[in-house]
């Protein structure tokens, strides 16, 4: 592995491309578990160019990697796989996915770039039905028509709680 990796953009990630280093901001982070895997870390990363890529830590590694990705700063991270993305409810549009593990390096950057990073898609795209379904959007629109917080029984007996609204198109 090399002392000082060289640094990508997003877009220049491969599988076989080892001894690199990201420079990316932290979008979003969620907690997911699968009965069958356990809990994981998920991350929305997105570099300067705007390319968005979504990465995971298995449990092993969520408290060494937790304290490092805080939503909204910029870190240079090396030292992690990647693999095919694929399936449904893709986060990112990336073919790529990263999984960080115990030899994943973060360290914070220099960059700073206050954007949000969304691609915002319009209410006539969604309503049309011709964007992939495997793939999250980004929407922004006002709040009409709140429904009541409602508890509503899943799945194995647990219990989720369900809130009903319309979002209008505010462009």
């Amino acid at each position: 592995m090399a002392n000082n990796p060289q640094l990508i953009f997003v877009n220049d990630i491969k599988p076989r491309k080892t001894a690199c280093r990201i420079q990316v901001k932290i979008i979003h982070t969620w907690r997911h578990f699968m009965k069958d895997v356990g809990e994981s870390l998920e991350l929305i990363l997105c570099d300067a160019n705007g390319t968005k890529i979504h990465a995971s830590c298995s449990k092993t590694y969520i408290s060494k990697v937790g304290k490092h990705v805080r939503v909204g700063v910029w870190r240079n991270i090396d030292r992690f796989s990647v693999s095919g993305a694929g399936g449904a409810y893709r986060s990112t549009d990336h073919k790529y996915r990263l999984a960080f593990n115990g030899n994943t390096k973060i360290t914070e950057s220099t960059y700073r770039d206050d954007s949000m990073f969304l691609n915002l898609v319009d209410f006539k795209s969604i309503e049309s039905g011709l964007l992939n379904p495997n793939f999250l959007i980004d929407v922004i629109g006002q709040v009409q028509d709140l429904g009541d917080l409602e508890t509503i029984g899943c799945n194995g007996g647990k219990q989720r709680q369900k809130l009903e609204f319309t979002l209008v198109d505010i462009w």
